[in-house]
């Protein structure tokens, strides 16, 4: 028995010394070097923080207190829940406030989650929150309710924000038609039965 598992060993480290021998080695990887592009290192870090950010993050509009972004690549088109025949716009929207140049404090912005109704124009935020520095899977988040939906009122905050949603909405995620579901569907969905 001890043979056999001496043999096995011995032909598994064969087995592993050919196949590191057939994978070609790594390029080395050279080290840019700031300095001979003509950039500083502090502003090639800063132009890559930017580049994520303008890439994740595109700015909707912007008025007296806040800038706020729309996360595209969090946002899209979901089933409205508990029902079939409806769809909604789920979407995370930064908040940031304009920097002080006077003052230098750790840079601070606020998160709010939304679902926008275009059928019946209505809003619902599901959480707020400020958040310093990087955000952590913590936040506690509104139940969806029918209840909660409220309605757009002209020349508000949420009014502008629902507006460019929906126009940026048409680009990155056209909306589909939906399938009416028929009876078996109904106690599928609803009331868990299955036909």
């Amino acid at each position: 028995m001890l043979k056999r598992y001496f043999l096995f060993f011995a032909i598994w480290l064969s087995f592993a010394a050919v196949c590191q021998a057939a994978q070609p080695p790594l390029p080395a990887s050279k080290p840019v070097d700031a300095s001979s592009s003509g950039l500083s290192a502090e502003k090639a870090s800063s132009d890559k923080k930017d580049t994520v950010v303008t890439d994740r993050f595109v700015q909707i509009f912007a008025d007296e207190t806040y800038t706020y972004y729309l996360d595209v690549k969090t946002a899209q088109r979901i089933a409205c829940p508990y029902r079939d025949d409806e769809q909604l716009i789920d979407v995370w929207v930064k908040l940031v406030e304009p920097q002080d140049t006077a003052y230098h404090y750790p840079q601070t912005y606020i998160l709010e989650h939304y679902y926008l109704r275009p059928a019946k124009k209505q809003i619902q935020l599901l959480c707020e929150a400020e958040i310093a520095g990087r955000p952590t899977n913590d936040l506690v988040q509104k139940p969806y309710l029918d209840a909660n939906w409220e309605n757009i009122v002209p020349g508000s905050v949420e009014d502008s924000l629902y507006q460019v949603v929906i126009e940026k909405m048409k680009v990155l995620s056209p909306e589909k038609k939906i399938k009416k579901s028929g009876g078996s569907n109904f106690f599928d969905n609803v009331l868990r039965i299955a036909m």
